[in-house]
Parts: C-alpha cells; structure tokens; sequence
C-alpha cells in the first residue's frame, strides 16, 4: 500500500476502534494473503485488478492506460477477480484450476 494510502486509512474512524492484538495479526495475514494472491495472477490480469481495485481507477482510465476496450477491462477484472478469489479459498490451486487427487 501506498504511503498516501496508508495514512489515509489511519485517518479512517475504523482505525479508532482498539484492535487486540490476534485481530491485528489476522488483518495483517489477511493483506499479506491478498498481495500474494494478487502478485500470482497472470500479468494481464493483475495489471487491471491493481488499476481498479488497489488505485481506484475507472474502467475509462484504464481502458485508456492499456489501450484496451472497456469491455476488455471488464472481462480481465472478473476473471481476474475470480482467480484471486479461487487463490484466497484454497491456497494450493496455483494455477487456477482444481486439483485432483489432493486431500
């Protein structure tokens, strides 16, 4: 996360409320899992999950930033989206596809 970002965030009145300590070991795990998860998406897809999701941007923008059409954006987004969601739920799916065979 971006300096500006993370100050930001600390402004948040979320950030007011006194975490104990497990809740602020679980949130940083959770963010640690959501970069990692992030970082393995192929780039394509990555690319526009960070533009939307991490910086904010409009399906415009980044439409415009990588020379694409707004439904290509979109398409990337959700398929990008639904890999990291399938790296968050089972961590051992590397590729995106189901495992076979894998207790």
């Amino acid at each position: 996360m971006h300096d500006t970002q993370t100050a930001g965030l600390l402004q948040s009145p979320l950030f007011a409320i006194p975490l104990a300590p497990e809740d602020i070991l679980l949130r940083q795990e959770t963010i640690e899992r959501v970069r990692e998860g992030i970082r393995r998406l192929p780039t394509l897809m990555r690319e526009v999950v960070e533009l939307r999701d991490i910086e904010g941007l409009s399906y415009r923008t980044i439409s415009t930033i990588i020379d694409r059409p707004i439904g290509t954006v979109m398409s990337r987004l959700y398929r990008g989206r639904n890999l990291l969601r399938t790296y968050l739920v089972d961590p051992r799916r590397h590729d995106g596809h189901a495992t076979r065979g894998t207790p």
